[in-house]
């Protein structure tokens, strides 16, 4: 990619637009109190074969709407709609209650129950490896990779081992590497779908070292029937990230059993590992982290670093890659608005993906200016890209309970991105975060927009003395680490 091209901005159509759509979008106008704008979106959705579970929140924020412009009447009618639709919505009851209070006592002054400061005020409501284990018996190793479908983190360490004289085998039981990712095969020396149970146990029996990515867990079992040194390479704790599903039990059996009874486990964060030992005990069992890293390949050299924005229009430059969607932990809606109403800051998005949530986003943008949607990227073109502003960021939104100790355990891959592409992070607070930070000074930990805006002078100051290139984290240079735990574990085993 040369630096004269332009980034591709997402576009739409209007009829691309669903309902959930035009709500969200609506409900983000009205917390940022543009009233009418957001009456007019919510308006349009009072219309026959709309969503049924979006009419109750349609006519509440109506409601709010128009008490702000004083049509108090209006109001009473949208908040007894609501409640017809919804007869558990409290706040419309109160609403109503208040409202009709008000009728009866027409010399009492007006009841103050919301104003444009209360609705807005909700607003974000709604390492380096550390090894010192000595390389071992040299003789070359025979490789074995099991996934259901590999997934990049799967491709990236393949990769790695390739380059280093290590082919890999892949076993798999649903799809081959390509059909899920636009990469060729070819970087394993070959992919071999496992049939039955007994298929898979003679298959491991050929290797030297079976390495097991697990989501699921239940492959890792099959393997250690081999009697071969098994590895449980654990993306996620789904313990954790599951605790609220309705086979979490189940989850946590095979979870548990996988990690015992491989013969050594691998976590992405150091926090991962610490949950798993207290979880699970692991008292003598070999353990290793190995973060979701970048591949070499990926990395820009320095002559191609694009000019920064910022020299040219003294902005200030923030990106976001990743998920987008307009619920749960990755509904950005009002944290990018906030930001991107900013006088001076931009926020740049890059979707992983086309999912109709973006959609929100491009409409958002119509009246942010500085919140800019662009068309996804590979992840070469995307690091490359990504030079050219100011800061990287990882949000979450609506964090809290078991799903908050999950996040705890995790450091997305986009942080080594972002690092890649020389720029500082901020993140949201995440222990796991919190950690990355304390060893390596490139960024801060927020919990709301004010302590993003107060946090990035200092941060940007920093930048100017940050040499980056000390925190370039890449599979290739980590991938040493990784073959001398494999040694390390087939020894251990054989005692």
């Amino acid at each position: 990619m040369n630096k004269n091209e332009r980034l591709e901005i997402l576009e739409y159509t209007d009829q691309e637009l669903t309902d959930a759509n035009i709500y969200r979008f609506a409900s983000v106008l009205k917390k940022m109190e543009k009233w009418e704008e957001a009456r007019e979106y919510f308006e349009k959705l009072q219309r026959p074969g709309v969503e049924s579970k979006l009419m109750p929140g349609v006519y509440f924020h109506l409601g709010e709407i128009l008490i702000i412009n004083g049509e108090r009447e209006k109001a009473l009618e949208h908040f007894k709609m609501c409640l017809t639709l919804n007869p558990e919505h409290n706040k419309a009851r109160q609403y109503i209650n208040e409202i009709e209070g008000t009728f009866v006592q027409q010399n009492e002054p007006p009841v103050q129950m919301v104003s444009s400061a209360k609705i807005g005020a909700d607003v974000l409501n709604d390492a380096k490896q550390g090894s010192s284990i000595s390389s071992v018996d040299e003789k070359p190793l025979k490789i074995l990779f099991i996934q259901e479908t590999p997934c990049i983190r799967n491709y990236k360490y393949a990769d790695a081992l390739r380059r280093r004289g290590y082919p890999v085998t892949l076993a798999y039981t649903h799809d081959k590497l390509s059909k899920r990712y636009k990469l060729s095969d070819d970087v394993y020396e070959d992919s071999i779908k496992i049939e039955n149970p007994s298929h898979l146990v003679e298959l491991c029996k050929k290797f030297d070292i079976i390495h097991c990515h697990n989501e699921p867990d239940i492959l890792t079992l099959g393997a250690i029937r081999s009697g071969k040194p098994v590895i449980h390479d654990t993306h996620d704790l789904l313990s954790l990230f599951l605790a609220s599903a309705s086979n979490k039990v189940e989850n946590s059996i095979l979870e548990a059993l996988a990690q015992e009874g491989a013969a050594g486990c691998i976590y992405t964060t150091h926090e991962a590992a610490d949950a798993a030992k207290e979880m699970y005990g692991l008292k003598d069992k070999p353990v290793f982290v190995v973060g979701n890293y970048c591949s070499k390949d990926d990395v820009p050299d320095a002559g191609e670093f694009l000019s920064r924005l910022s020299e040219k229009d003294r902005g200030l430059h923030i990106v976001y890659e990743g998920g987008l969607d307009t619920t749960g932990i990755r509904d950005f809606t009002e944290l990018f608005a906030h930001l991107s109403n900013h006088e001076n800051i931009h926020v740049h998005v890059f979707p992983t993906n086309y999912p109709l949530a973006n959609l929100s986003y491009v409409k958002l943008a119509e009246y942010f200016p500085r919140l800019h949607i662009y068309k996804p990227v590979s992840p070469k073109d995307l690091i490359r890209m990504m030079t050219q502003f100011d800061v990287g960021i990882i949000p979450f939104s609506n964090i809290s309970g078991s799903y908050k100790e999950f996040l705890d355990t995790t450091i997305a891959n986009k942080l080594y991105e972002y690092l890649a592409a020389g720029l500082p992070v901020i993140t949201s607070d995440i222990k796991s975060y919190r950690r990355f930070f304390e060893k390596n000074p490139v960024g801060f930990c927020f919990n709301d927009v004010e302590e993003i805006i107060s946090g990035l002078p200092a941060l940007l100051k920093q930048k100017e003395s940050i040499d980056f290139s000390k925190y370039l984290f890449t599979y290739e240079n980590q991938i040493d680490g990784v073959i001398d735990f494999y040694r390390l574990v087939i020894r251990e085993f054989k005692k």
